[in-house]
């Protein structure tokens, strides 16, 4: 997997006036609102099964306050958690289920943009070793 770091802050600004009508900023805090990060996987091993990728699937890797997000907006897949791997659990687990119910699901009985995200996984996913 790969990660980019990307940073965004916010801070506590304090403007001052003096007495020639010039203003004066000063950073008195600042705060991390969130950090994002490039994810990239080539491979997704869950449950004893492991989806062997055409080529890496790239994901929007977040921290919130106190989460970890790991989101294919493709996909339409999250996976949160209180740490790192906790996200990637939950990422893994929620590829695994929507893997396998669409797989298992025929079309017809699948929204046309459910049928597009099939689609999109049959021509990512190259293998499944169980």
């Amino acid at each position: 997997m790969v990660f980019t770091k990307k940073e965004i802050k916010i801070a506590k600004i304090q403007e001052t006036t003096n007495t020639l009508g010039k203003v004066k900023s000063t950073i008195l805090e600042t705060f991390a609102n969130s950090i994002s990060m490039s994810y990239a996987v080539s491979e997704i091993d869950f449950n004893g099964k492991k989806y062997i990728l055409n080529f890496p699937l790239r994901c929007l890797f977040e921290k919130e306050d106190d989460y970890f997000v790991i989101q294919s907006e493709m996909l339409d897949i999250i996976g949160t958690g209180k740490t790192k791997e906790g996200a990637e659990l939950s990422f893994k687990q929620e590829f695994d289920y929507i893997y396998t119910l669409y797989m298992n699901t025929d079309d017809e009985k699948l929204s046309k943009r459910l049928v597009k995200i099939k689609i999109l996984l049959t021509n990512i996913v190259k293998q499944v070793i169980s």
